[in-house]
C-alpha cells in the first residue's frame, strides 16, 4: 500500500495546477429543524400595565407562587369576567393553525351550575384592541363542588403577527347557568403545590419565530468549508446573532473548538482558548433571499487539526440581539449535534487537496498497477525524480 500511495500522491500534486476547481458545490444535508414550536401558557398572578390597565400575565412556565384563587358570585345567571391575561408576542412572527386546549382549575359552591370559557384577542402595546379573534370559546364542563381541572378546546385558524410589541390576550370567564343566592364559583390561577398538568393554562399554541431554521447543509470545495442554514424568514444581523459551533475533533482529547459568527458588523471565525472566544480570522457570509438563508464560508486550513484524524461535531445556534450570546432563540439540532466525518472535513494539510479533486483521485485509484507504472515512467516528474536518484547514487 505504501508503494502505491506514494507515487499516486505525487501525481496528484503534479497535476493539481492543471485541474480546474470550477465546479458546483455539492451540498450535504446535515438535518432539518422543526421551525414550529408549541407553547403552553400558564396563568400567573403577577401583573403588568398596558395603556393604564392592569392585566395578569401568561407565562411559558408553570406556577412558581402560592395558590391564588379568583372568586365570583354565582347568585345570578350570566357571564362574568375573572380576569384578563396577556402574553407579549416578542420574537413571534406567525401563529399557525392548531388545536388549543384551555385547562381550568376550579370548583363552585353547592346549588349552582357553571362552566368556564374564554375570549381571545390581540391587544396593542398602547392598550387598543388590534383584533378580536374569538368570543365565548373553549367551553368547559361543570367542575363540580370539589376542586378539579376541566378543559375545553378551540380550533385556532392562524394569525400573522403585525407587531412583536403586541400581546396575545386570553380573558377567562365564569358562565353561571343555574344561580343561587350567596353562592360563589372559583378559578385557581396559580398553585405551585400541584402538578403542572393540573394548573390553569392554555396548551397547544403553535408559534413561528423570525429566526427559525428549516434545513442545515455542509459543503467543501477543497479550499473552503461552507455551512448553510435555510431560514423561515429573512435574516436580520441587526437583531440577531447567527452562529455555527465546531467541536474538533469530536469528543477528542486534543480539543480545538471553533465557532463561526454572523451579526451586525461581525463575520468572523472564533476559537475557544479555554476561557473565552477569540477572533482568529475573517470569514465570508452570503445572505440568500429565495429561500432565506445564511452561508458561512471559512478556509479549511483555518479549522484543521493537524495530526488528528477524527470527526467534527457541528451545531447551529441563533441568539436574540446583535452580537449577543445570552438568549437562544433556535438551535439545530434541538439537542446533540451533527457529525461530519474526517474525510469530509480533513484534519491534515493535504486533505483538502484530495477532497477538492474527487474525479482525479477516483481516476488514480482505478488505475491498475501495471498501467500505473507505465504512465508514471513517462511523467516528467517521475523522470526528474529518477534522474535525481541516479545522480545521488
Amino acid at each position: 500500500m505504501t508503494k502505491l500511495f506514494y507515487p499516486a500522491f505525487l501525481l496528484v500534486l503534479a497535476l493539481s495546477s492543471t485541474v480546474s476547481p470550477a465546479y458546483a458545490l455539492t451540498w450535504i444535508t446535515l438535518g432539518t429543524d422543526s421551525y414550529t414550536t408549541s407553547l403552553t401558557l400558564y396563568a400567573h398572578k403577577e401583573t403588568t400595565k398596558i395603556g393604564g390597565t392592569t392585566y395578569y400575565l401568561l407565562k411559558n412556565s408553570s406556577a412558581d407562587k402560592p395558590r391564588t384563587t379568583l372568586t365570583l358570585k354565582a347568585d345570578k345567571t350570566g357571564r362574568y369576567l375573572y380576569g384578563k391575561f396577556v402574553f407579549q408576542l416578542t420574537n413571534i412572527s406567525y401563529i399557525p393553525e392548531s388545536s388549543w386546549t384551555v385547562y381550568y382549575r376550579g370548583y363552585h359552591d353547592s346549588g349552582v351550575a357553571i362552566h368556564y370559557d374564554v375570549d381571545i384577542l390581540i391587544r396593542k402595546s398602547d392598550g387598543v384592541i388590534r383584533s378580536t379573534i374569538a368570543t365565548d370559546v373553549a367551553v368547559s364542563p361543570d367542575p363540580g363542588t370539589s376542586e378539579t381541572t376541566v378543559s375545553g378546546t378551540y380550533s385556532w385558524n392562524s394569525y400573522t403577527v403585525v407587531s412583536q410589541t403586541d400581546y396575545l390576550e386570553i380573558d377567562f370567564y365564569l358562565h353561571v347557568t343555574t344561580a343561587k343566592a350567596g353562592k360563589n364559583a372559583y378559578l385557581i390561577i396559580e398553585h405551585e403545590g400541584i402538578a403542572a398538568s393540573l394548573q390553569t393554562r392554555v396548551a397547544g399554541i403553535s408559534i413561528e419565530s423570525p429566526i427559525d431554521m428549516k434545513t442545515l447543509y455542509f459543503s467543501n470545495d477543497g479550499t473552503y468549508a461552507y455551512f448553510k442554514e435555510e431560514l423561515v424568514y429573512a435574516p436580520s444581523a441587526s437583531d440577531f446573532t447567527y452562529t455555527v459551533y465546531l467541536d474538533k475533533p469530536a469528543g477528542g482529547t486534543y480539543s480545538e473548538d471553533y465557532r463561526l459568527v454572523y451579526s451586525s458588523g461581525t463575520a468572523e471565525l472564533q476559537k475557544w482558548n479555554g476561557m473565552s472566544w477569540q477572533k482568529t480570522a475573517d470569514i465570508t457570509v452570503e445572505v440568500g433571499t429565495s429561500p432565506p438563508s445564511i452561508t458561512f464560508k471559512v478556509k479549511l486550513s483555518d479549522i484543521a487539526n493537524p495530526d488528528v484524524l477524527q470527526n467534527t461535531n457541528v451545531w447551529f445556534v441563533n441568539y436574540q440581539g446583535a452580537n449577543s450570546y445570552t438568549t437562544i432563540l433556535d438551535r439545530a439540532p434541538n439537542s446533540g449535534c451533527y457529525s461530519i466525518s474526517a474525510e469530509v472535513i480533513p484534519e491534515h494539510w493535504w486533505g483538502s487537496l484530495l477532497v477538492g479533486l474527487p474525479a482525479l483521485a477516483a481516476a488514480v485509484y482505478l488505475l491498475s498497477a501495471r498501467k500505473f507504472r507505465e504512465k508514471m515512467r513517462n511523467h516528467p516528474l517521475f523522470r526528474r525524480l529518477t534522474e535525481n536518484k541516479k545522480e545521488t547514487t
